[in-house]
């Protein structure tokens, strides 16, 4: 700041590249310039969602429970959570190909990415998902095929540190999603499920997350 008198106040507004001028005379004017210049961004999509489409998820995840090659993996062996993640499955055929490929191929040819991998993960008996990421680059995502009324929704942290602002190291923020919602964000991004407080044996709550990753052409 340039000829500012020793008695200036500086008043700290937060804005995103929004020019501000304050003067009181006799102190000159002081401009403040915020800028964010890390943006951070969770698309999320809202398409047309077919009972057809919930049941074909519902009624697979029903016929996968009696596939030992699923069901003794030591993935399903945490109480109330079921996971079909690289065991083989057929979501790629069942929901990839017709349904969600089509709808996010606009996104996917501008991000320049592909499906890597996808599987499907159903909460019952008050079950969550800890604190974790995916991978170092391109973007992970979730579809919400069936949710409860009170249903915890996927939680997403802070993945910088500002030693300015202690009091907000572990701010994690749950954008709102309705059951055929599909949120898109980048896998390095920390996130969570909190434990259901309320019964998931009746209403589980079902997703199906899958992964995208940069293509090479």
């Amino acid at each position: 700041l340039r000829n500012v008198s020793p008695c200036a106040v500086i008043v700290t507004v937060f804005t995103t590249g929004t020019r501000l001028e304050m003067q009181h005379n006799p102190v000159p004017a002081v401009i403040h310039e915020v800028f964010d210049i890390f943006p951070i961004s969770v698309h999320r999509f809202r398409a047309k969602f077919t009972l057809e489409l919930k049941n074909t998820v519902l009624n697979t995840i029903a016929r996968n429970k009696h596939d030992p090659n699923i069901m003794d993996s030591p993935r399903n062996k945490i109480n109330g959570l079921y996971t079909d993640y690289l065991l083989g499955n057929t979501w790629g055929e069942l929901v990839w190909e017709p349904h969600l490929g089509p709808l996010l191929k606009p996104f996917m040819d501008h991000f320049r990415v592909k499906v890597s991998d996808i599987w499907a993960q159903e909460y019952t008996n008050r079950a969550g998902m800890p604190h974790h990421r995916h991978h170092l680059q391109g973007f992970s995502a979730v579809f919400y095929v069936q949710l409860a009324e009170q249903h915890c929704r996927t939680g997403f942290f802070r993945p910088y540190m500002d030693p300015n602002d202690p009091n907000h190291l572990l701010e994690r923020t749950e954008p709102p999603v309705e059951e055929g919602d599909i949120l898109i964000f980048p896998s390095w991004l920390a996130h969570d499920v909190l434990v259901q407080q309320t019964d998931t044996k009746i209403s589980p709550r079902t997703i199906i997350s899958f992964n995208l990753v940069p293509t090479t052409a």
